[in-house]
């Protein structure tokens, strides 16, 4: 069971299950057993665009960024639906940026970034969807020193707003 605030680690070898809890907690694979309760509701049969919906959110290892287009133009990928202006969009991913500690150019171009502020934009990705559960797959071990800082802060800030974590880890 997953508080409002709380930070949960999923830690395990390989081979343990931890992708697989993964995959069911963000709507990617069904349960073969039991269910899956998210904010009162049975979600253990939606799929990943429904869960997504529910307020659940992932920072995922791997990139999924388009490197010739801008910060702003990937996190509107996917998630902006209607009309909305490019620089409206720019200020909002600018100001949440900034309220995380997790300061991105919103025109820079992903090519010209570096892999830290690659995974800002990844992080910031996730958290304009206004997650109640984030869900983060990186591997620690792997981040770059400064986003490494800005990840645990970044924490730290989500427990207070009740945003809820589940962090998965393998054993290194």
């Amino acid at each position: 069971q997953v508080q409002p605030g709380s930070i949960v680690t999923v830690i395990g070898p390989n081979g343990a299950g931890k992708s697989t809890l993964l995959r069911t907690v963000i709507g990617l694979q069904a349960p073969t057993a039991g269910t899956i309760r998210f904010l009162g509701r049975d979600i253990s049969r939606l799929p990943a665009h429904r869960t997504r919906q529910t307020g659940i959110a992932m920072v995922h290892q791997h990139f999924s960024l388009v490197a010739d287009m801008t910060v702003v133009e990937n996190l509107m990928l996917g998630q902006v639906r209607g009309v909305l202006k490019r620089q409206d969009y720019a200020r909002s991913v600018q100001a949440l940026s900034q309220d995380y500690g997790l300061a991105l150019d919103p025109h820079a171009r992903i090519q010209d970034l570096s892999v830290g502020e690659r995974q800002r934009v990844e992080i910031v990705k996730c958290l304009m969807r206004n997650p109640r559960l984030v869900v983060l797959a990186l591997p620690l071990r792997s981040l770059v020193a400064p986003v490494f800082l800005l990840a645990t802060v970044l924490l730290s800030y989500a427990t207070t707003l009740g945003i809820s974590t589940i962090l998965f880890q393998g054993v290194m």
